[in-house]
């Protein structure tokens, strides 16, 4: 496929793109440059600084962003401005000796409108098993299980099923979901090979087929369903780490990749291609 720079600002470390389609923009992050930027279809870009790192940001039902910051959870105005504590996190910052230092990481929208996120460690290899994966609703936090590198999520386009990466697992994992929208009986549905780079983020589309960033691959492989290997889009950089569907088909992907400790000048940067199997719309959150 050909992949094109969609914006050059170098990210550390790129992440978390979302298709905002009242506006026309996508949004993304810098997560360790506690940055937001976006840049419309038009090429209109900006960018707003958050006072701690950020590891997801969202849209809400009512034009506002759930931002996800190392302490909490928080809503932004339509313009990011003005955060405002919804939640905070379980973790205790600063950490007290022998704690891990946690900070937020990936988060998504399901169809119904919950809201899914996760936390990592910063040692995330001498602290397995230290975060977690979240539901969040009106009343806070709700376990939904353990992890180490709670990253991607995805939902098949009929709503049954919940698509999840703990990246040190290497692979993705499958949930199914009740019609009452509550998720249970995870298991295995695919492991990238040993050497092949580690799973990141990941968007689903409209036949089904999950598009997972590979960090330390240089590409996003795209499964089927069932987690058969289906194509995959090449990238100039390695650490490439999320993507989404954007535009007013949906029948492009944007991809995020960083630079950290990775001196190629390709690093960090946002790219974007054509694909023929159009994604689903973005969900907005309903809270």
């Amino acid at each position: 496929m050909n992949v094109q720079v969609f914006d050059e600002r170098r990210c550390i470390l790129g992440e978390g793109p979302v298709w905002h389609a009242a506006t026309g923009r996508v949004v993304w992050l810098d997560i360790l440059s506690c940055l937001i930027r976006w840049r419309s279809l038009e090429g209109e870009v900006g960018e707003v600084t958050m006072p701690r790192h950020i590891g997801a940001l969202l849209p809400a039902a009512d034009g506002t962003w759930l931002a996800f910051l190392v302490d909490g959870v928080y809503r932004l105005t339509a313009d990011f401005g003005s955060p405002r504590l919804l939640i905070e996190f379980p973790h205790r910052l600063p950490p007290v000796a022998g704690e891990p230092q946690i900070r937020a990481n990936d988060a998504k929208v399901a169809p119904d409108g919950r809201v899914f996120c996760g936390t990592m460690p910063y040692d995330w290899q001498g602290q397995p098993g230290a975060a977690a994966l979240y539901l969040l609703d009106p009343t806070g936090l709700q376990l939904v299980d353990q992890a180490t590198i709670s990253n991607g999520l995805g939902w098949s386009p009929d709503g049954t099923a919940m698509y999840y990466i703990d990246t040190p697992l290497g692979g993705v994992d499958v949930f199914d979901v009740a019609p009452t929208g509550e998720v249970s009986g995870r298991r295995p549905l695919l492991r990238l090979p040993t050497g092949s780079g580690y799973p990141d983020g990941m968007t689903v589309d409209s036949a089904g087929g999950l598009w997972v960033a590979v960090w330390e691959g240089s590409r996003v492989q795209r499964y089927t369903p069932d987690g058969q290997p289906a194509g995959q889009i090449e990238l100039p950089a390695a650490r490439v780490t999320s993507c989404a569907f954007i535009g007013p088909e949906l029948r492009h992907l944007v991809i995020t990749t960083a630079s950290i400790e990775d001196d190629n000048p390709a690093a960090g940067l946002t790219y974007l291609t054509e694909v023929d199997v159009p994604g689903q719309p973005q969900p907005l959150a309903l809270l």
